[in-house]
């Protein structure tokens, strides 16, 4: 699993040195610019050679999608400016999260806005294909919109709308606003294509095991096979001090998924096996910090990058087999 960052694009050099995979755009920012600095930001992509594999901010508040006023037309533009750009910076998984713009007017028939959803979904899915581009759906919390509020709501779009180009993410920061079950993971297996990460306790960074229950989730989808991307977006007041940490977390969660249930739960078993889990739990704690300063290390310019490379392959190759002790232990 890789991990990434959104993040604007003055925060690309940033995303390289706290040793993100990739990072993940904003789709208005980079259909927003000119000509001529979109070339120079698509010079600037290449330069620093992180890729650029998702975005997200896919519409305008201002473009809306539901209610009375809708424009085809310029929905249109829009879309193929979008598209034609995320394509030459490499971007395969596009986010629609787009709250202000898919927000359902007041006195506006809901069922009526979703079948806008259904429309707009089925005329843009066939042009993101031709680009190599896959929607996914993100269900928001209720603060930010009124309308595919649920991971369960946005399947049923994607089923609506029944098109490979039109597919859903998971924010875990918004299925634990909304208060939905994890269990909707499984029902989305054939589906999901994307996840984003944030503790929900201030939708800041996440990097502790236990600030948050983050075990049912991550034990879903490591039970459905998930090994796509994950990228982190929250806030932070020390990014430099707290990016590599949230990586470090991210990947553990990516590996161990079930494990991490395994691991936090009560002791109950023999003396022996308490013992033997704690050993095994150690050694998961030591390897994480390892992560953690060879990304130091790397800041720090201790470390090159093939180094760093072939380090951190080491340390998550070290950590598979720990956390399927830790499953059965």
């Amino acid at each position: 699993m890789q991990v990434g960052i959104c993040t604007p694009l003055k925060g690309i050099d940033a995303a390289r040195a706290a040793g993100f995979d990739y990072v993940e755009l904003s789709t208005t920012e980079v259909a927003g610019l000119s000509e001529a600095d979109f070339e120079s930001a698509a010079a600037h992509v290449r330069q620093v050679g992180l890729p650029a594999p998702a975005a997200n901010l896919f519409l305008p508040a201002t473009l809306k999608v539901t209610g009375p006023d809708i424009n085809r037309d310029e929905q249109d533009r829009y879309v193929r400016n979008a598209f034609a750009r995320l394509s030459r910076l490499g971007t395969g998984i596009l986010v629609f999260g787009s709250g202000g713009a898919r927000r359902v007017p007041d006195g506006f028939a809901k069922d009526e806005a979703f079948k806008q959803l259904v429309e707009f979904g089925r005329r843009i899915a066939p042009e993101a294909r031709r680009h190599n581009i896959t929607i996914a759906i993100e269900p928001l919390r209720r603060e930010e919109t009124n309308i595919i509020n649920s991971a369960a709501e946005g399947l049923e779009l994607v089923n609506a709308i029944n098109d490979p180009g039109f597919q859903l993410m998971i924010d875990f920061y918004h299925l634990a606003s909304e208060h939905e079950d994890p269990a909707i993971v499984m029902r989305a297996r054939e589906h999901l294509r994307h996840l984003h990460m944030a503790n929900p306790r201030g939708r800041v960074f996440p990097l502790a095991w236990d600030e948050y229950e983050y075990a049912p989730f991550f034990a879903n989808l490591r039970m459905i096979g998930y090994d796509k991307r994950i990228s982190v977006e929250a806030s932070t007041k020390d990014f430099a001090s707290e990016a590599p940490r949230a990586i470090a977390l991210a990947l553990a969660l990516g590996i161990a998924l079930a494990g991490v249930w395994s691991a936090s739960r009560p002791d109950t078993e023999t003396t022996g096996a308490a013992a033997e889990r704690r050993k095994l739990i150690a050694r998961r704690d030591r390897l994480l910090n390892d992560i953690v300063r060879l990304d130091h290390d790397r800041r720090a310019g201790r470390v090159d990058d093939i180094r760093y490379a072939t380090r951190r392959e080491q340390l998550i190759a070290a950590l598979e087999p720990l956390y399927g002790a830790l499953d059965s232990a």
